[in-house]
């Protein structure tokens, strides 16, 4: 990775998430996973869900093939067994519920079943309903801001 490209990450994650380094490669690919069982839980994971978490690991410097198996990957396995072998899914439990949260909205329908699911994985987290809840509240609250923010910014829509 180029020094700029690197920096660029650097800067991206510390603004994004406040980490002060770049996770090691391995840390991706159950994280991701989990994030696609959540989004399966209304029965598929929808092309634009897959895009957004293709996406976002891709910008937070994922390596091709962790992308590669991903994007193919169907939302099935043992997610006890996903959850344990995953050290940043416990270090991070409360992030990967809001990640989770968007990602299953990226296709704009948070289905009850993707909630379902991502409240399933929160209890194995040892986070509360309720706290759920209180992240999905959140999450949608950002979003109302954004969408004010992208009108008063580009009050004619994207420019690209």
């Amino acid at each position: 990775m180029s020094k700029y490209r690197n920096d660029s990450l650097l800067c991206l994650l510390k603004y994004m998430v406040n980490f002060n380094s770049i996770p090691p490669a391995g840390d991706y690919l159950n994280y991701g996973k989990a994030l696609l069982i959540c989004c399966k839980g209304d029965g598929n994971i929808a092309a634009a869900e897959r895009a957004f978490v293709i996406g976002y690991f891709a910008a937070f410097g994922c390596p091709d093939d962790v992308l590669d198996t991903l994007a193919t990957y169907d939302g099935t396995g043992d997610l006890k067994a996903i959850l344990s072998s995953s050290p940043q899914l416990q270090m991070n439990s409360k992030a990967a519920i809001w990640d989770a949260v968007r990602a299953s909205n990226a296709d704009g329908d948070l289905a009850v079943g993707e909630v379902e699911v991502i409240k399933n994985i929160a209890k194995m987290l040892n986070i509360s309903a309720s706290e759920v809840d209180d992240i999905i509240s959140i999450y949608h609250a950002e979003e109302a801001i954004k969408a004010t923010r992208l009108q008063i910014t580009y009050p004619n829509g994207s420019p690209y």
